[in-house]
């Protein structure tokens, strides 16, 4: 899966965009905001996310779910900076916003204020900002759609629909007691105001290798958006399009999908040139009484707001000479604060990329002095253990200590249970149940995480439950961005082993000492 990379002329911030007493955090049931843009942007933006999130859960029939989730299970929001700054933690000039899937450690990056190239400042409503310009509170609702479907309904979605969907909630807007859901993303105008598009060509772009152009991109993100509004909306075709997803997420081609469901498509084509010229239909929603998120605000401290800037470079992602190029900084920042979690956390992170282990080790030893808790730390140790591990495989033996000692804190990180499951592969042990049924917790937990998925097709094809494997696979080599030679292999090895060639995709899939950190950036 792809690492997003920083620009190598990014240093830490040089003046921040707010002082340190702006830096506040917003917690609530499944998000934590840590903005840099003060108390009251901070719990609008946790509020809005929240009421995304029931919005959703209303529209797909699933519970509210008031009930707050595992600290791990959480989505962070680093709300930090310009679009600028963003573009530049995200390698492109182009970027207001990203959003990283990661299990036990989901994360998003946004501008807490407008820049030279702003599309929009997330938690307020600017009236004198372009109505086609996009917004990064959209871009935010946009990514946080297919994190939500890929953990409540992860599924092999066809590529018109998973952004139809994201698309969908990307405009949503709040009022005081509801929701009003359906309006058009203007910001797609310059595609949707063509005079003609081929219903067939939507439905069916997948194509034989996942590979698209950029209008094709961009095609289906408008067209998407027009399709699922008009299948949602109209009333004559209520449950058409539940059933078409139920049909290709049970292997049926498109196109013999959208027939089944939807009926003749030169009708769909009609109805849909009829919608396209028309006004967008739009619902209006009211939420349950009693169901006001309630957010908790905290304000971080000197050493908590002097260690983010370091922090969020480390989680946004960092090359091997920009890591080098953050150690400076870590260790003067840690020689300020000696005794703060904060910092001791952000320098051991740092030394850790820098491929500094042994001081990494130290700080991570360090961490568990002043917080015994810390599962952090003994991910780090864990970490550095499985580096020792390429020279002396009785390693992995300490590594897997480390993983049993942070589940023992949290029994219900998924990374842990994962990273626990394939100590027993990297030492060429037989798996027992208990790390197996670990593994398979991770999945019911994480289902978005590629690792995860990649660790249990591996497993199901140990056992002989090809078909199962199959399954699992679907959504990590049918994602709507996933493109790339590893993907591309995968995908060519999966064709082999329904053809009777299993070890291959066994080999490719089997967790290895020489991967990477798994981290799946999606950018907007």
């Amino acid at each position: 899966m792809l690492k997003k990379l920083l620009m190598a002329g990014a240093a830490l911030a040089a003046t921040p965009a707010f002082a340190a007493e702006d830096w506040w955090v917003a917690e609530s049931d499944h998000f934590r905001v840590i903005s840099e843009g003060g108390k009251d942007t901070a719990r609008d933006v946790a509020e809005n996310l929240e009421r995304l999130d029931q919005s959703m859960r209303l529209f797909r029939g699933l519970p509210l779910d008031a009930g707050e989730v595992e600290d791990s299970a959480k989505v962070t929001i680093y709300q930090t900076g310009t679009t600028s700054d963003i573009g530049r933690l995200a390698n492109s000039s182009n970027v207001a916003g990203f959003f990283s899937p990661r299990a036990g450690n989901s994360v998003a990056f946004v501008p807490a204020e407008e820049g030279r190239r702003s599309r929009g400042r997330l938690g307020t409503r600017d009236s004198n900002q372009s109505r086609y310009a996009l917004q990064s509170e959209q871009v935010l609702f946009h990514e946080y759609a297919h994190y939500f479907s890929r953990q409540h309904a992860p599924a092999a979605y066809p590529f018109w629909y998973s952004e139809g969907f994201a698309e969908l909630f990307a405009t949503i807007n709040f009022r005081e007691d509801g929701f009003n859901l359906g309006e058009p993303p203007k910001y797609r105008d310059f595609i949707l105001s063509e005079l003609s598009f081929d219903v067939e060509d939507v439905l069916d772009l997948d194509g034989e290798n996942g590979r698209f152009s950029g209008i094709d991109i961009a095609r289906q993100y408008a067209y998407g958006w027009m399709f699922t509004s008009y299948l949602s909306f109209e009333p004559s075709r209520t449950g058409q399009l539940a059933q078409y997803l139920r049909l290709v997420t049970a292997g049926k081609p498109n196109l013999d999908a959208a027939r089944e469901a939807f009926g003749d498509l030169g009708e769909l084509q009609k109805d849909l040139e009829k919608y396209h010229r028309g006004r967008a239909r739009a619902i209006a929603v009211t939420f349950p009484v009693g169901s006001e998120p309630e957010i908790k605000l905290t304000q971080l401290d000197e050493a908590q707001a002097a260690a983010m800037p370091l922090h969020i470079r480390s989680t946004a992602g960092v090359t091997p000479s920009i890591a080098e190029g953050l150690v400076p900084d870590a260790r003067a920042l840690l020689a300020r604060f000696p005794n703060s979690p904060a910092v001791i956390d952000a320098a051991m992170e740092a030394e850790f990329d820098a491929k500094n282990f042994s001081r990494a080790e130290a700080m991570a030893q360090k961490l568990i002095t002043v917080d015994p808790d810390s599962i952090r730390a003994r991910l780090y140790l864990a970490r550095v253990a499985l580096e020792a591990a390429k020279e002396d495989p009785a390693a992995i033996q300490t590594a897997r200590d480390y993983f049993v000692k942070a589940n023992q804190i949290d029994p219900e990180r998924p990374d842990i249970l994962l990273g626990y499951f394939n100590s027993f592969v990297l030492a060429n042990e037989t798996i027992p149940e208990a790390a197996k049924i670990g593994l398979e917790r991770a999945f019911r937990i994480a289902p978005f995480d590629g690792g995860i998925r990649e660790s249990l097709a591996y497993l199901l094809l140990l056992e002989n439950r090809d078909k199962e494997a199959m399954i699992i696979l679907g959504p990590v080599i049918n994602l709507p961005h996933a493109s790339g030679e590893e993907i591309e292999e995968i995908r060519e090895l999966v064709k082999k082993a329904e053809a009777g060639d299993r070890q291959p995709l066994m080999d490719k899939l089997r967790p290895s000492l020489d991967e990477e950190e798994d981290e799946e950036d999606d950018i907007s």
